[in-house]
C-alpha cells in the first residue's frame, strides 16, 4: 500500500506552501511509500525523504469518450489525469487530495483496506454546495483502494455515456457514484466517515478531524484556518 496525490496546482506561493504543507503532514502520519503524480512541472523544492517519489504522467484526451457537453477544464484534469491515472495504478493505493490534509495517523485507513476492496467517504450536507441534492454522493479526495482491478476505466465510461449529464456534482466523483451504483457496490465503511474527508469550511473541531480537505473556495488561506497560520509561522522559524 502506498499514498498518492496529485500536484497540478497553480504556481502561486500559496499553492507551493499548500503542497509542503501536504508533503509534510503525509510524511508525519504515515510510514509507507508517498507518490506524486504530477503532468507537467513540480513548483515546490522536492521533499528530501526516501519515501517519496515523484511520477510524471500523462493526460487522455477525454474528447475522445465523453460527450461535448461533459468537456470543461474541470473534467480535462479530473477524469482525463486523475481518474484515468488512478485506474491505470496497478498497486494498492490511498489517494488522498493535495488540498485534503492529514491530520491524524493514517492506520484505520490501512486497516479498513483489508475489509473492503474501495473505500471512499460520502459528502457532508453542506448549505449551498450538497443540501440541494436529495441522495448522498461520494467525495473522490480520499480513495482507499486494496484491489485496483475494480476501478474498470473503460465500464466508468461505459456507465457515464448510459446518461447525458452527471448525475451529481462533480466529475470524476460523479462518474466513480454512477459506477459503483449500477455494479451495486457500496463503497463506505462504518469506521471511516467524515472525520476522513473534512469538508474545512464546515467543521474546524481539530480533535475531530483526520483528513480536512480544504476543496473548493474552502482553501486555508480564505477560510483564515489556524492550522494553516500554525504551520506558515513553523515554517518562518
Amino acid at each position: 500500500m502506498k499514498i498518492v496525490t496529485i500536484f497540478n496546482f497553480p504556481n502561486s506561493e500559496e499553492y507551493n506552501d499548500l503542497c509542503d504543507w501536504w508533503l509534510k503532514s503525509a510524511l508525519k502520519y504515515s510510514s509507507i511509500p508517498i507518490e506524486v503524480w504530477y503532468e507537467d512541472s513540480i513548483h515546490l523544492d522536492l521533499e528530501d525523504s526516501s519515501r517519496v517519489s515523484y511520477h510524471r504522467k500523462d493526460r487522455l484526451d477525454i474528447d475522445t469518450v465523453l460527450p461535448n457537453n461533459l468537456i470543461s477544464d474541470k473534467s480535462r484534469h479530473n477524469v482525463g489525469f486523475k481518474l484515468y491515472n488512478l485506474c491505470s495504478e496497478p498497486e494498492p493505493f490511498i489517494f488522498i487530495d493535495a488540498d485534503a490534509i492529514i491530520m491524524r495517523d493514517i492506520e484505520p485507513l490501512l486497516e479498513a483496506s483489508t475489509r473492503k476492496p474501495f473505500i471512499t467517504v460520502d459528502h457532508q450536507n453542506i448549505p449551498g454546495h450538497t443540501s440541494h441534492i436529495p441522495f448522498k454522493f461520494l467525495n473522490s479526495g480520499l480513495q482507499v483502494c486494496s484491489d485496483p482491478t475494480i476501478l474498470d476505466f473503460k465500464n466508468i465510461v461505459h456507465y457515464q455515456n448510459l446518461h447525458t449529464a452527471f448525475l451529481c456534482p462533480g466529475t470524476d466523483q460523479a462518474m466513480l457514484y454512477n459506477y459503483f451504483r449500477y455494479i451495486d457496490y457500496n463503497y463506505t465503511d462504518k469506521e471511516i466517515d467524515w472525520r476522513w474527508n473534512n469538508c474545512a469550511g464546515f467543521c474546524d473541531d481539530f480533535n475531530e478531524i483526520c483528513i480536512n480537505h480544504y476543496w473548493y473556495k474552502f482553501k486555508p488561506w480564505t477560510i483564515d484556518c489556524k492550522a494553516w497560520k500554525n504551520f506558515k509561522q513553523r515554517r518562518m522559524v
